[in-house]
C-alpha cells in the first residue's frame, strides 16, 4: 500500500477529467439570432416609423376624404365662398328674378363651393326696407363640377367665360378623388407592412405615398387658385367678395403629411437595402476564406 504523504496532493487522473464548461451569460440587451429574424420588416426594428407612416396617412386620408364630401354633401366644409349684395332688376322684364310690384332690390346671398356641387344659403331681397322676401337655402344636384343658370352667370359676368372654365374645373376637382383613393391604398399598405419583408413592397408603398403627396398638392394648388381667380375676377364687383373655405387649408395639411409619409417611406426602404447589402456582405466574408485556404 501507498501511504499518502502529508503535503501531496493528489492529481485525478486523466479518466476523471473533463474540461470546463462555459455558460453563457444571457444579455438582455443582446439581438437575438433566430432565422426568421433576418426577414423581418423594419418597421418593426424601428417603432416610430411602424407608427408614424399609418398615422401621418389616416390623418391626411381622413382630411382629403372630408374636403371630397364637401358641400353640398357636407354643407360645413368648402373650397370658397362667394358673398352677394347687389341690386337687380326685379321688374317684369328680369325673367325668374321678377318679383310682383317691385322694379328694383337688393339681393344678399352667399354660395359655397364644394367638390360636387354648391350650396346657396339662402336669398334675402328687399326694397328699402318697404319689401322683404326670403328664399330658402339649397344646394345644387350632386356631380362633378359646377352648372349655373344662364341668368345667374350674366349676373356674376362670367357667362362668356363659363364654357372655357368647366373642364378645367372638372379636372382640378377630380385630383381630389384621386388623392383620397391613393391615400387610402398607402394606409392599407402601411397597415400590412411589418408582416411583409420583400423591398419591393416598399417600393411599392413609397411610390403609392408618393403619387398620394402629388396628387394632394394638385388639389390643394387648385382649390388656392380657384378662390384667388374667384376672388380677382368677381373682386372687381363692388357688390360681390369671395374668401377662401377652410377646405383649402384641410388640403395644405393633408399634403404636407403625406410628403411626409413618402419621405418615410423612402428612407425605410432605403435602410433595408443597406441591411441586405451588409447582410449579404457578412455571409459571403467566411465563405471566401475558406475558398481561399484551399
Amino acid at each position: 500500500m501507498r501511504a499518502n504523504l502529508p503535503g501531496l496532493v493528489q492529481r485525478p487522473s486523466a479518466r476523471h477529467c473533463s474540461p470546463p464548461s462555459f455558460k453563457r451569460r444571457h444579455d438582455p440587451l443582446s439581438r437575438p439570432t433566430h432565422a426568421h429574424d433576418s426577414q423581418m420588416a423594419p418597421f418593426t426594428k424601428h417603432n416610430a416609423n411602424f407608427f408614424l407612416l399609418p398615422f401621418l396617412c389616416a390623418v391626411a386620408w381622413l382630411l382629403l376624404f372630408l374636403v371630397t364630401l364637401s358641400a353640398p354633401i357636407a354643407k360645413s366644409i368648402y373650397l370658397a365662398q362667394v358673398n352677394i349684395n347687389l341690386d337687380i332688376n326685379t321688374g317684369k322684364d328680369a325673367g325668374p328674378f321678377h318679383i310682383p310690384g317691385v322694379s328694383v332690390a337688393t339681393v344678399q346671398e352667399s354660395l359655397r363651393f364644394g367638390v360636387f356641387g354648391y350650396c346657396s344659403s339662402g336669398v334675402h331681397a328687399n326694397e328699402l326696407g318697404v319689401f322683404n322676401q326670403d328664399q330658402p337655402a339649397e344646394c345644387s344636384p350632386k356631380h362633378l363640377g359646377y352648372k349655373f343658370d344662364s341668368e345667374v352667370l350674366k349676373i356674376l359676368h362670367l357667362d362668356k367665360i363659363a364654357g372655357d372654365i368647366s373642364e378645367t374645373i372638372r379636372f382640378g376637382l377630380s385630383t381630389h378623388i384621386v388623392a383620397t383613393v391613393l391615400a387610402f391604398v398607402t394606409l392599407l399598405l402601411s397597415l400590412a407592412a411589418p408582416w411583409v419583408s420583400h423591398w419591393l413592397y416598399d417600393v411599392v408603398t413609397a411610390i403609392c405615398a408618393s403619387l398620394a403627396s402629388l396628387f394632394a398638392m394638385i388639389a390643394f394648388a387648385f382649390a388656392a387658385a380657384f378662390a384667388n381667380s374667384a376672388n380677382k375676377i368677381l373682386g372687381a364687383v363692388d357688390s360681390l367678395s369671395v374668401k377662401k373655405g377652410n377646405g383649402v387649408w384641410m388640403d395644405l395639411v393633408a399634403w404636407l403629411l403625406l410628403f411626409l409619409a413618402s419621405v418615410v417611406t423612402v428612407r425605410v426602404w432605403w435602410q433595408k437595402r443597406k441591411e441586405d447589402r451588409a447582410r449579404r456582405a457578412s455571409s459571403d466574408g467566411p465563405l471566401m476564406r475558406q475558398t481561399s485556404k484551399v
